[in-house]
């Protein structure tokens, strides 16, 4: 492992020599202290070595002296490698120049979503011109709006009193602001009310709040029974009452009863446990039992 991050470091070269005097060009290397591995001899004439880059100058005069011809078929190693960069360093810088680019450009934020869901909120472009003046738009950068949080939501509730729920999301290059408008209470009814009863039952409390009642505790009603009259008696001061219609209020308790009717057979089959014991063999296969032994 180490001899091959040695050789990768000063980078190598495979050599092809051909010729008839290979021995001899071997001996001429060894005595140059040239150091070759490798070696392989594919064919006759012919050998195949690794030699490092820097050695193989010295490999020219052994290879005229010889007779043979060299051919490098393969460079490799870190000064080839880094060669080969510096040879193509424009496509690498604008590889580079992409990447920063990509890295700037996710730095800040270059859409704003706004949903608004339920309720009676103002339109989208209202929203967007509050955002704006907040600081929430395109081009500002996204680590500002995380810093800021806080300080969006309270200005948004602040600018909307008519939302009850908004949320500011940061997803990657996109702000999302939710709102959801709060549900108004239903319209209360206006004009006289009187209170009937629900169901049949034996009235056993009453609580009037206004109106008139006209049951007591012990009474029986039946469903559709008026209980308390949305009628108000005053006296006057010249003498005698006058009726004036109101929203009945009040609490009626009663006693309820509810009918529940089931069918049972005349005869109902129940295994009792007596001191009598059987054992049954059997197979069962899905939903059929097929029994083959007995006893008891």
């Amino acid at each position: 492992m180490y001899r091959w991050l040695l050789d990768f470091y000063h980078g190598y070269l495979v050599v092809m020599v051909q010729g008839k005097r290979l021995e001899a060009f071997l001996n001429s290397a060894v005595a140059k202290g040239v150091y070759l591995w490798g070696i392989q001899r594919p064919a006759p004439g012919r050998l195949l070595f690794r030699v490092r880059g820097k050695d193989f100058p010295l490999l020219r005069s052994s290879f005229r002296r010889c007779g043979c011809r060299g051919k490098i078929l393969h460079r490799s190693g870190l000064p080839f490698l880094l060669r080969r960069l510096l040879r193509n360093k424009g496509r690498w810088l604008g590889l580079l120049f992409f990447i920063a680019a990509v890295q700037v450009m996710a730095s800040f934020v270059w859409v704003v979503g706004v949903v608004v869901e339920d309720g009676a909120l103002p339109g989208e472009t209202r929203i967007r011109e509050e955002l704006k003046e907040i600081g929430v738009q395109p081009g500002v950068l996204r680590g500002k709006i995380k810093k800021e949080h806080e300080r969006i939501l309270e200005e948004l509730t602040i600018a909307f009193p008519e939302a009850a729920w908004i949320n500011v999301e940061l997803r990657g290059v996109v702000v999302l602001v939710t709102m959801v408008g709060k549900t108004p209470p239903p319209a209360k009814e206006e004009g006289p009310l009187d209170i009937i009863a629900a169901k049949e039952g034996l009235v056993s409390e009453v609580i009037v709040l206004e109106g008139t009642p006209l049951v007591k505790p012990g009474d029986m009603v039946s469903r559709g029974d008026l209980l308390i009259l949305g009628e108000k008696v005053l006296p006057r001061r010249e003498g005698g009452f006058i009726s004036q219609p109101v929203r009945a209020e009040g609490i009626v308790k009663a006693r309820v009863w509810y009918e529940k009717k089931v069918e049972e057979p005349l005869a109902v089959w129940q295994p009792v446990r007596n001191q009598r014991e059987t054992v049954v063999y059997s197979l069962r296969w899905r939903d059929r039992v097929f029994p083959f032994y007995r006893r008891g």
